[in-house]
C-alpha cells in the first residue's frame, strides 16, 4: 500500500473548495436558468389563455349572429308560407266564385 505523505491531503483541499465553488456557480446559474423557463412557461400560458379566451369570444360573436340571421330566415320562410296560404286560399275563392257564376 502507497504511503501517503502528510502534503497531500493539503493539496487536494485547495482543488476540493474550487470544484465546491465551480459547482456553487452552476448552481446559480442552473437556478437562474429554471428560473427564466418558469417565467417563460407563465408568459406563454398567459398569452395561450388570452388567445383562447379571444378565440371562445370571437366563436360567441359568429354563433349569436348565425342565430340572428337562421331566426332571421326561418321568419322569412314562415312569411313566405303565410303568404302562400294567403294567395292559396283567395284563388279557391276566386275559383269559387266564377265557378258559382257560371252556375247562375
Amino acid at each position: 500500500e502507497p504511503v501517503k505523505s502528510p502534503e497531500e491531503p493539503k493539496l487536494q483541499e485547495p482543488a476540493i473548495q474550487e470544484l465546491q465553488r465551480a459547482l456553487a456557480e452552476h448552481k446559480e446559474e442552473l437556478e437562474l436558468v429554471k428560473r427564466s423557463a418558469q417565467q417563460q412557461v407563465q408568459e406563454i400560458t398567459l398569452k395561450a389563455k388570452e388567445r383562447f379566451q379571444q378565440a371562445t369570444e370571437e366563436h360567441e360573436r359568429e354563433r349569436q349572429a348565425f342565430a340572428l340571421q337562421l331566426q332571421k330566415l326561418q321568419q322569412s320562410w314562415d312569411d313566405a308560407e303565410n303568404r302562400v296560404q294567403q294567395l292559396s286560399s283567395q284563388l279557391r275563392s276566386s275559383e269559387e266564385g266564377a265557378a258559382s257564376g257560371r252556375q247562375q
